[in-house]
């Protein structure tokens, strides 16, 4: 059975509190990525132990391309997400774009399990004040 759509509405709705929400769930599903990422860089000291991985080199790239698909899906909704938080300054947003695009398998992670929250505390302080 479908939800009402008073439900749907209120789930995306831009001006509720419901967008800046993170749920255990989306960061462990966003995480998905950077940690495969660390994993595979993995394979670049430890070559043999990783060959049943990928027997050939096309097995290879296909599974490089995936993740790299994955990767670009995350990294379009944090940027989102964080460009979402209207209270917070440009700088701020601006230093953690560059961090995500360049560090991303690192900065996704510190930014899904740290700066989120605070940096919704931080945008739901300067709301109010």
């Amino acid at each position: 059975m479908l939800p009402s759509n008073s439900y749907v509405k209120t789930i995306f709705n831009k001006g509720s509190d419901n967008i800046y929400f993170m749920s255990s769930i989306k960061k462990l599903l966003l995480s998905i990525p950077a940690v495969l990422g660390l994993f595979y860089l993995l394979t670049f000291w430890f070559p043999s132990e990783f060959s049943s991985l990928f027997p050939d080199m096309n097995s290879y790239y296909t599974q490089m391309t995936l993740l790299n698909v994955l990767a670009l899906i995350q990294l379009t909704i944090l940027i989102r997400r964080l460009w979402s938080f209207k209270n917070i300054p440009k700088a701020t947003k601006s230093s953690w774009t560059l961090l995500l695009i360049i560090f991303n398998s690192i900065s996704s992670l510190i930014y899904i399990w740290k700066m989120d929250s605070r940096l919704k505390n931080n945008n739901t302080y300067f709301q109010t004040k």
